[in-house]
C-alpha cells in the first residue's frame, strides 16, 4: 500500500482575495504503491472566525503519487470575495463520489502525528494564511 508523510508545505504569509498565491506542498510516500483510486486533492482554508471553508482543486492526480518524493506547485487564484482574515489551511484528500466525499472515513490520512481532522478529513498543513 502506500503512506504519505507531509514533508513540507510552503505558502506565503500574507495574500490578498481576488489574487494569486503560489504553494507548494511536497508530500513522501514511503509506502510502495501510489492510491489505486481517482480522487481530488483539494486545498482548504478554514477561517479561524468560523463560517465556511473555501476549496481549491489542486491539479495532481494522486495516482501518480508513486513512492518517493512527491511536490505540488501550483498558483491558486484566491476568490474575489475571500473575507479578510486568518486562515488555517488543509488539504483534503476525499472519495471522489459525491455520495461518500463528506464521510472522512473516505479520506485518505496522511502518516503525520497531529494534522489529522477526524470530523472532516482534513490533514492540517500546520500553516497559517493572513487574507489582506
Amino acid at each position: 500500500g502506500y503512506r504519505l508523510v507531509l514533508k513540507e508545505a510552503v505558502f506565503p504569509k500574507e495574500a490578498s482575495a481576488g489574487k494569486p498565491m503560489q504553494i507548494s506542498i511536497t508530500l513522501d510516500n514511503v509506502g510502495y504503491a501510489s492510491p489505486f483510486n481517482k480522487r481530488p486533492a483539494i486545498l482548504v482554508l478554514k477561517s479561524k472566525a468560523g463560517g465556511t471553508d473555501h476549496m481549491y482543486d489542486l491539479n495532481t492526480d494522486v495516482r501518480k503519487w508513486f513512492s518517493g518524493t512527491t511536490k505540488i506547485e501550483e498558483t491558486v487564484s484566491l476568490d474575489a470575495t475571500l473575507p479578510k482574515g486568518q486562515y488555517d489551511l488543509y488539504i483534503w484528500l476525499p472519495d471522489q463520489y459525491n455520495s461518500i466525499r463528506s464521510r472522512s472515513e473516505f479520506a485518505i490520512r496522511l502518516a503525520n502525528e497531529d494534522v489529522w481532522q477526524e470530523s472532516t478529513g482534513y490533514n492540517s498543513l500546520n500553516a497559517v494564511l493572513v487574507i489582506k
